[in-house]
């Protein structure tokens, strides 16, 4: 049984939170990264990604805390990513979680996959809400353009820079929060 494993979860975006684990993952030390893992289900996270990069040996144990993990992510609605060292990769393929498991080749990756999945659900929940206000005023008799932040959604979305679901989810903030991104022009029509 291994000695020891440190683990720590590093916010990386409101709803983005990598769990980092270095060292050992058995039958001895599993429970911390289960426990890890069973606080992000109380949260609304669109993401987890389980950062195992660092981890020198895996057993079967560790193997079945990502197999749960995969399968809770999966109930709640949530996405969990997971970048493996090689011991991790080969104990998950023994284990047959190599297809059952999101596996990415760094954080950077499953984040960047992440922020454009989190930016979609924001910008369609922003649509959504627009279209709601437009059909809204439209029952009342308004005859002008709603003055509301959620009927501009549509011109604030997308950036006249060319931005992406990357720089508005993850980088300075969305393109359409006041000012913009710090030295980037402000997208058309955003008020």
């Amino acid at each position: 049984m291994g000695q020891m494993l440190e683990v720590r979860g590093i916010r990386f975006h409101e709803r983005v939170e990598v769990c980092e684990a270095v060292g050992e993952l058995d039958l001895g030390t599993a429970p911390l990264l289960e426990d890890q893992l069973r606080h992000y289900r109380m949260r609304d996270l669109a993401l987890v990604v389980v950062d195992l990069s660092r981890v020198d040996f895996c057993a079967v144990a560790g193997a079945r805390v990502l197999e749960q993990a995969s399968l809770d992510a999966s109930e709640d609605g949530r996405q969990l990513a997971v970048v493996g060292s090689a011991p991790v990769r080969r104990v998950a393929a023994l284990a047959g979680l190599d297809t059952s498991v999101a596996w990415r080749p760094s954080v950077a990756d499953a984040v960047h996959i992440a922020a454009g999945v989190v930016a979609l659900r924001e910008r369609s929940a922003r649509e959504h809400a627009a279209r709601r206000d437009v059909r809204s005023a439209a029952q009342a008799g308004a005859t002008e353009e709603s003055a509301s932040p959620a009927a501009d959604a549509f011109t604030r979305s997308a950036p006249a820079w060319g931005g992406s679901p990357w720089t508005d989810a993850v980088g300075a903030g969305p393109a359409w929060a006041e000012g913009g991104p710090p030295g980037r022009p402000r997208a058309a029509g955003a008020g």
